[in-house]
């Protein structure tokens, strides 16, 4: 169990964008950044944008993710940078802050490209779930399969994208892995889930950077809201198991919700985003990868 101490954590975090040399043909660039929203656990505080360029806040239309959008067509410069900083005061998630809002839930009742719900994800549920079980004691069941039969191993290709049939059939992967056959075993037996991503926080240090991003999930159950698990966290941190069903410790930060993210709904070449996290940015309207990115974090002292 995660000692009482640990029920809030207030930290800075900054997010950085660089991109170091733009194409000298570029006429167009456009970035899209991430930005996080305070709820019942987290809130965001003092955030601070800087850029030398005039930037827009937006949000898409299916699960209200906001991100920052900026577009340069003219003068284009050699380089660009973009930092976002901001104070969170992150809670560890018991009951009592689990979200109640019902808005766009049947959404998470659908299928996603990467996350089906019939075929070889709906028969790993079916493996599982008992026709005389409660949604949640399903939900258990499935937590506690996938946490005993997947592993995390990020060698080879097609892991890290949230395919759930690449993890039903290589029963490995990272956590967006764990959690996509975890969120589509949930839709196939009719529960709604959905995929929340964000950064997790070193639990062992202060400040300093942080290497990539960490997702989780959340299902609805009427009677409590939405609940969260950390399947690949309680992979990795067995006496943790029980608590990450249900609760989630403070050591973490959400940025959006959802996937297949629809960012311009005015510009059909865009595709939906698997996911949304990293930096997007498109030169010409094309996807541009040239680009280097950093998050860190330092602890702020609360004490009286």
């Amino acid at each position: 169990s995660v000692p009482e101490d640990k029920g809030q954590r207030t930290f800075n975090f900054t997010y950085t964008l660089s991109i170091p040399e733009i194409p000298e043909d570029a006429e167009i660039v456009e970035v899209f950044l991430p930005l996080p929203i305070s709820n019942k656990q987290q809130e965001i505080s003092n955030l601070k944008i800087e850029s030398l360029y005039s930037y827009a806040v937006r949000e898409d239309p299916d699960y209200k993710n906001k991100f920052l959008y900026l577009k340069i067509r003219q003068y284009i410069p050699e380089k660009l940078d973009v930092s976002i900083s901001f104070d969170v005061k992150r809670f560890m998630v018991t009951e009592k802050k689990y979200d109640t809002l019902t808005g766009n839930i049947e959404r998470f009742l659908l299928p996603d490209k990467l996350v089906p719900i019939d075929g070889s994800v709906k028969a790993e549920a079916g493996k599982v779930a008992n026709p005389g079980m409660q949604p949640e004691q399903k939900m258990r069941a499935f937590y506690d399969h996938l946490i005993s039969t997947i592993s995390y191993d990020k060698s080879g290709t097609g892991w890290g994208h949230g395919d759930a049939l690449y993890v039903c059939d290589s029963r490995k992967g990272n956590c967006t892995d764990f959690h996509s056959l975890f969120i589509g075993m949930s839709r196939a037996e009719g529960i709604p889930a959905r995929f929340i991503i964000g950064f997790p926080i070193p639990d062992y240090k202060t400040e300093g950077g942080i290497g990539g991003y960490h997702c989780w999930a959340e299902f609805y159950i009427k009677e409590k809201g939405w609940i969260p698990v950390d399947v690949f966290k309680a992979y990795r941190y067995t006496e943790d198991r029980d608590f990450l069903f249900g609760n989630l410790d403070a050591d973490r930060v959400a940025f959006t919700i959802g996937r297949d993210i629809l960012l311009k709904p005015e510009d059909e070449d865009i595709d939906r985003l698997n996911y949304f996290i990293y930096p997007v940015v498109r030169i010409n309207n094309v996807d541009f990868q040239n680009f280097e990115k950093s998050f860190n974090f330092k602890d702020i002292d609360i004490r009286p």
